[in-house]
């Protein structure tokens, strides 16, 4: 076998485990969003947990008061800033709702309502929700990080997709999967989008 076809075959060969990785990421993905929102739903604490990559944890976004906030945690233990027990995904909604691709529904905080139902993600879009959070508060609140938790906080973000899962009725469930070591993780729970105190 001459050095052209031996290079040719390693291409092909490359390019075949590429296109097989790739659905296999997909369904990985689609099977970790779900089984995370039948935890949620069960009010699963320790499948939640289950879920959170040990050496980054996770981030809750949420609002204490007029400026948003976040919290880094290893585990959630189901108290706030997430209150597990406050959360509504009926188990009718799993079954009715299939995750689909495309733009991300909107909240309206005016009437409490979605601007379309569903469990969507929007795969093309890159989302920075706490690097936002800590530029706002660096300005006006003097807020500091130190170098490690922006390298964590930009690489979680860097390698995170956003799923919105509005349900039938309620606030939905607003969540972040991070892509790490070939398994997905869950990387941030928003709770700022639906919260219209401020």
């Amino acid at each position: 076998m001459t050095a052209k076809k031996i290079v040719a075959l390693l291409i092909f060969c490359f390019s075949l485990s590429l296109a097989q990785a790739q659905p296999d990421k997909e369904a990985a993905f689609k099977k970790s969003c779900t089984k995370l929102l039948q935890a949620v739903s069960q009010k699963n604490l320790i499948l939640i947990n289950s879920l959170i990559q040990s050496e980054y944890g996770m981030y809750i976004l949420y609002r204490p008061g007029a400026m948003d906030s976040y919290q880094h945690v290893e585990k959630l233990d189901g108290n706030y800033p997430f209150i597990l027990a406050n959360q509504t995904i009926a188990k009718t909604d799993l079954k009715k709702f299939t995750l689909k691709y495309g733009t991300l529904p909107k909240y309206n905080c005016e009437r409490f309502v979605w601007n379309k139902k569903g469990y969507l993600i929007d795969s093309l879009k890159h989302f920075s929700p706490i690097s936002e959070i800590v530029a706002f508060r660096i300005k006006y609140d003097q807020l500091m990080i130190g170098k490690t938790e922006d390298i964590r906080i930009h690489f979680m973000e860097d390698n995170s997709r956003k799923i919105v899962f509005t349900g039938s009725k309620g606030n939905g469930f607003i969540f972040y999967m991070m892509y790490m070591n070939g398994q997905w993780y869950l990387s941030m729970i928003d709770l700022v989008t639906t919260d219209c105190s401020a």
